[in-house]
């Protein structure tokens, strides 16, 4: 399994890959939840703050609660 420590200075969660309903793969911190579209933005500290109801990431990309894996 791919883990590493969530880059940002205020957290020290783990950014795990995730599984969109969608089928693309992006990585989540989980403990603040930010994620980042691709590992290339990961490293450019490029991250995506999904809000409620929709949770989108991208075009067609959502983190929605129950459609994860």
């Amino acid at each position: 399994m791919w883990l590493v420590e969530c880059p940002s200075f205020w957290d020290q969660g783990l950014v795990r890959p995730l599984v969109t309903e969608s089928g693309t793969v992006v990585l989540r911190c989980d403990s603040c939840s930010a994620v980042w579209p691709t590992p290339a933005d990961l490293d450019e500290m490029a991250w995506v703050e999904p809000d409620e109801p929709d949770w989108l990431v991208g075009a067609g990309v959502h983190v929605r609660p129950g459609t994860i894996r």
